[in-house]
């Protein structure tokens, strides 16, 4: 495609008319893609084949382009507005296939009593020779009208939060302005460091009675202190003369083959005690078992008799 201005004019009309996509509107002007972007590249360097008249303006090709895109946007914002306002109407299909309404003047006729009176024999509804689609209507929603009516009425539609704050002050309200730093003699000097914490200077305690002795010359200095001065002579009943330890007692070792009675557990004397033997029969006993012989009572045969 040759590069005229009734090419290039075309090409912003179609994008003015809703096709945003570049592509296809050059496509449909019979231009390719590519070509389409060389000459946005060659106008945006100021060529003078690419200049044309386009809404009045003698206008560089991609200047006109852009204008055209922002034509498209307001008719899309016109028709979203007409929209949030008498709402919209959508074609009805069935299985793929529109659906047609009827021509309410002939409903309930005959195809013969149609074609007599000049109507269409299927009974369908024709305008401009054409037969009309079945639609529903549908309401804007609220949210687009609301978006709407803020954007046309801010001040009562949009939602905010107004804040008053009433001041009252009386004298005079003064700001200070430092000057700012001359730096023409050099950087400032670098300040010294800062003085490490010192302890608390104590003087010396009295030892006695707590008195502070600040003047007294340091105890480390004395040589010539007694211990006997300071803690005075002791009183006779103080003094305990040094009395010899008695000697430990002496303990005899024994050695026995059993314990005695006392280191005999109580709970050991029927286990360490000896058996009694079956043959020391309890006096009155034999007598007893005498009658229960006499009366047929035997003792089993692996019973040590005594």
């Amino acid at each position: 495609m040759k590069k005229t201005p009734e090419t290039l004019i075309a090409i912003c009309d179609t994008v003015a008319s809703g096709s945003l996509s570049y592509q296809k509107a050059a496509m449909v002007c019979g231009v390719a893609p590519r070509t389409f972007w060389l000459w946005i590249k060659l106008s945006q360097q100021n060529d003078e084949t690419l200049m044309l008249d386009f809404l009045g303006s003698r206008v560089q090709f991609a200047q006109a382009i852009n204008a055209a895109r922002r034509i498209a946007l307001h008719e899309m914002r016109g028709r979203m507005e007409m929209k949030s306002v008498l709402g919209y109407d959508e074609p009805i299909f069935y299985n793929g296939m529109p659906t047609w309404q009827p021509d309410p003047v002939t409903v309930g006729w005959t195809p013969e009593e149609r074609e007599a009176l000049g109507f269409r024999a299927d009974g369908l509804l024709e305008v401009d020779g054409k037969v009309v689609q079945n639609t529903v209507h549908h309401e804007p929603s609220v949210a687009l009208q609301l978006r709407v009516a803020e954007m046309g009425f801010p001040k009562e539609y949009r939602p905010g939060i107004s804040q008053s704050v009433d001041v009252h002050h009386s004298g005079v309200v003064g700001i200070q302005h430092a000057k700012p730093t001359n730096y023409s003699a050099g950087p400032p000097p670098v300040p010294p460091p800062p003085t490490p914490p010192q302890l608390e200077m104590l003087g010396d305690v009295g030892l006695t009675t707590g008195e502070d002795n600040t003047d007294a010359e340091p105890i480390a200095d004395r040589n010539d202190i007694d211990l006997d001065d300071m803690l005075g002579e002791p009183d006779e009943q103080d003094l305990v003369e040094d009395q010899p330890l008695p000697p430990p007692p002496v303990v005899d070792r024994v050695i026995r083959s059993a314990p005695t009675a006392s280191e005999t557990s109580p709970r050991q004397e029927g286990v360490l005690a000896p058996p009694l033997s079956t043959k020391s029969i309890p006096a009155g006993w034999r007598a007893e078992w005498q009658k229960l012989q006499s009366r047929g009572a035997s003792l089993p045969d692996k019973l040590n008799r005594g």
